[in-house]
């Protein structure tokens, strides 16, 4: 028993070595655009186009265009506008575009087709297509509606969109619910409700997705006008399209909580958590894991930072080492297929805000990583 302790806690020692030496690591980083910015709750926001291939990245400017950049290393291929949302921004609530509004992309590798999604904030929906090999985006599907945050998830064959959709009850409140989309048909399917709790208001703010075997794991809270209340794990089997969802952290009260990356491996489960203190103003991130079994859930990492205009968001490697954002490193994004990179925000944090941002998107690169091997 003793035995089983020390080898559990030297795995954490392990694991947070691992992770203060992530950001250090990094000796790489490539200028994506000096106007750019993506956030966590929407993406993939960049995908590899294959090994030794290309990295495609969808941005949003301050001005509300959506723009789709094609780059290896060393220069840029192709840069477009996709999408210009510039009539949105309503000058009574900021200076730049509403930052909920950046793309999530995806690459359908059999016919080597980019799709890009973009709703502004609580709007319809616009999903673009484009070929690789000749870059020209064209609108593949407007889906009106009240649609926030998308996220693409799939085998690299057939894409299936998330996004959180708001709908209003008799009395005009308004309940914001997970959804699927297929990009092709325009088919969608709402398969997590946010629970009518009497308030003023009920709406599920979920983490970034992970995807493993065949299941789509979210972690989410629930938001009712005033705070984020309860952290819970959503699975979607994308097989029998069936959606399951426990309580997190059932033993214990956490206030308002924000729970921004999950990371799955058939068995286990973690979860960033970020909540602000009490006390202090500051944010507490936590890593909680617990076993899929039911058998376990305990906290195995914690460490307390600044608030960064949002709470710090937490993205995980698919190894289940993970990266905190920081005012150099804010909205960090894994880039799958990447070799270790990540896509992030830099920010002058002090004039951040929803509808103010003065940011540059930075790709970041190991140290060990040439991107292509050849």
């Amino acid at each position: 028993m003793y035995r089983i302790d020390f080898l559990l806690a030297l795995c954490a020692l392990l694991i947070v070595a691992i992770v203060v030496a992530l950001p250090a690591a990094f000796k790489r980083q490539t200028r994506i655009s000096s106007d750019a910015n993506i956030l966590f709750y929407n993406g993939p926001a960049a995908v590899s186009l294959g090994d030794c291939r290309p990295v495609a990245v969808g941005y949003l400017t301050s001005r509300g265009l959506v723009r789709a950049q094609i780059r290896d290393r060393k220069r840029i291929l192709h840069d477009t506008v996709v999408h210009d949302f510039a009539t949105s921004i309503n000058p009574v609530h900021g200076a730049t575009a509403d930052d909920h509004a950046p793309p999530a992309l995806y690459f359908d590798k059999p016919s080597k087709t980019l799709y890009l999604a973009t709703a502004y904030h609580g709007t319809d929906l616009f999903i673009y297509k484009s070929s690789v090999e000749r870059p020209s985006w064209v609108l593949h599907r407007k889906i009106v509606g009240n649609f926030t945050y998308p996220r693409f998830v799939g085998d690299g064959m057939s894409p299936l969109l998330f996004v959180r959709e708001i709908v209003r009850d008799a009395k005009g409140r308004p309940f914001g619910h997970l959804a699927t989309l297929d990009p092709h048909s325009g088919t969608k399917t709402t398969i997590a409700k946010a629970p009518d709790r009497g308030h003023r208001e009920e709406v599920i703010y979920a983490s970034t997705p992970h995807v493993h075997g065949g299941k789509v794991y979210f972690a989410y809270t629930l938001f009712d006008g005033t705070r984020n209340k309860g952290a819970f794990l959503g699975v979607f089997d994308l097989k029998a399209k069936t959606w399951t969802d426990r309580k997190l952290l059932k033993d214990e009260i956490v206030p308002s909580p924000v729970t921004t990356g999950v990371w799955a491996d058939g068995k286990r489960v973690r979860v960033g958590l970020s909540q602000t203190s009490a006390e202090d103003g500051e944010d507490i991130i936590r890593i909680v894991e617990m076993s899929l079994n039911g058998l376990y859930e305990r906290e195995i990492y914690r460490t307390k930072r600044p608030v960064l205009y949002y709470q710090n968001t937490v993205a995980f490697h698919p190894s289940g080492t993970w990266l905190i954002s920081n005012p150099s490193f804010l909205h960090p994004q894994y880039v799958e297929g990447g070799r270790g990179s990540y896509l992030s925000v830099s920010s002058n944090i002090e004039r951040y805000s929803i509808r103010d941002f003065n940011t540059s998107l930075i790709l970041t690169s190991p140290m060990f990583s040439n991107w292509c091997s050849r």
